[in-house]
């Protein structure tokens, strides 16, 4: 079995790999996210790939695609608050139903490590909806811990 990370700019492509994940969150959080519109997800993905601080990477399994990571070269400039400083932030790792388990989100966050150590950046960041408990799961696994909880009330 074999895993290739391949960077892409195929907006069409990652478009067709987030149509699971993001019919999972509108079955979660209807409120908040839309059913899945391969048009509308392909203007998304437009405008990511014209921004020059994203990565986007696709994962082939045996030679299928099996999912997409995108992430971003991104600064916090200072505040009186807090110093300047820069993360790799990850927008989202989709690892299609039938090719999760197989090491493919793990090589997803090797391809981000590597980004980072050779950017010299420090700090990987990354956030997912707290009903996604696979999400929680797999990036405890990877060694992420908790510094923010985010809470709302629904009025």
């Amino acid at each position: 079995m074999s895993i290739e990370i391949i960077k892409t700019n195929d907006k069409k492509l990652l478009s067709l790999l987030n149509e699971e994940v993001q019919n999972v969150h509108h079955e979660k959080y209807p409120d908040i996210f839309k059913p899945y519109s391969q048009k509308e997800m392909e203007k998304l993905f437009e405008w990511t790939l014209s921004e020059n601080t994203f990565c986007h990477y696709i994962a082939k399994y045996n030679n299928d695609e099996a999912g997409y990571l995108i992430f971003e070269d991104k600064k916090y400039n200072e505040t009186p608050y807090r110093y300047e400083y820069k993360v790799v932030y990850i927008h989202e790792i989709s690892v299609l139903k039938k090719y999760q388990g197989f090491g493919i989100g793990k090589k997803f966050i090797d391809v981000v490590l590597k980004f980072a150590n050779d950017n010299n950046i420090k700090r990987v960041e990354v956030d997912f909806w707290s009903l996604n408990d696979n999400a929680k799961i797999f990036y405890k696994k990877m060694g992420f811990c908790n510094y923010n909880e985010r809470m709302f009330l629904k009025i």
